[in-house]
């Protein structure tokens, strides 16, 4: 017979799990509110690469919880194989979002450098069996607050999470240098909304590897997150505002070349003509010293 205090253990591990799998589809929910909210607006390079991330950020949360409702180890690495086609592009992603955003240009190495981080990552997930290189063990357990993966983790694993890690971190840099430096108290608004976007998926990456929720990867969350953060920025602030758009349409279309600098000649865009005619140009950041001898065709 069955001891009273077991029936408690057991009726706690089932309401922790329906919780967490509650939570999860709230997370789902608002991804899902956030897809539909940017697909309504106006496209531009980085409101399309937005929506790239918002569909990672969804594929992960989906395998996350097909992981949560799996009972074996190989129903949950076949769910671990779907969170990942999310989450080993998602960083990229919002990296190239957070500079394109900020006209800061990101340099091509270091773009291929995180997507084929990404692409070795999954191939590693996806052949676990095969090679140590990722995950080294995979156990399934039932004891602890609910049932859940035991992984041990290879070299690799600390090579992405340091990558990511620091990613964001310069993310956050980059975002924290254009708010010191921001005037108009609209687009510090944008800033500090990205960079509020950025720091919860930090933070609970953070968590998440430190295991301080026994069985529960906060990750996920992190992202959906992020959504819920941009996508409130897009309601409330207009961070993709018909206007400017619109502005930045009509100046790529015009015939004339144009190069907007700031007080002390610093950098601030330039139109396709300008770029067309002074390639130079695409090598600049926001806030670069523009010297005559940079202006070469």
């Amino acid at each position: 017979m069955l001891r009273r205090d077991a029936v408690f253990v057991y009726l706690g591990r089932d309401n922790m799990l329906d919780t967490v799998i509650m939570i999860q589809m709230i997370a789902i929910a608002l991804i899902i509110a956030g897809i539909v909210t940017i697909a309504g607006k106006r496209t531009s390079s980085y409101a399309s690469l937005l929506i790239t991330a918002f569909f990672l950020a969804l594929i992960h949360n989906i395998g996350y919880l097909l992981e949560l409702r799996s009972v074996n180890a190989k129903e949950v690495m076949a769910a671990v194989k779907v969170e990942y086609l999310g989450s080993a592009f998602i960083v990229p992603i919002i990296t190239l979002f957070i500079f394109d955003y900020c006209r800061v240009r990101m340099p091509n190495l270091f773009v291929f450098g995180l997507t084929g981080l990404g692409v070795l990552v999954y191939i590693s997930i996806f052949f676990y069996e095969y090679t140590n290189l990722y995950y080294t063990s995979v156990e399934f357990v039932t004891e602890g607050a609910m049932p859940h993966i035991v992984l041990g983790h290879g070299i690799l694993y600390y090579v992405y999470a340091a990558v990511n890690v620091n990613t964001l971190i310069a993310d956050i840099a980059v975002i924290f240098s254009l708010i010191m430096s921001a005037r108009d108290e609209r687009m510090k608004g944008n800033y500090l909304a990205l960079l509020a976007s950025v720091a919860a998926p930090l933070i609970f990456y953070i968590i998440g590897m430190l295991g301080v929720f026994e069985g529960f990867d906060p990750a996920p969350m992190g992202e959906a997150s992020t959504v819920a953060i941009l996508t409130i920025a897009l309601i409330r602030h207009h961070i993709f505002d018909v206007v400017e758009l619109a502005n930045e349409e009509i100046l790529d279309n015009l015939e004339n070349a144009l190069i907007v600098v700031n007080g002390e000649y610093g950098y601030e865009e330039s139109n396709k003509k300008a770029r067309e005619i002074f390639p130079s140009l695409q090598s600049l950041s926001r806030g670069d010293r523009l010297p005559d001898s940079r202006l070469q065709a």
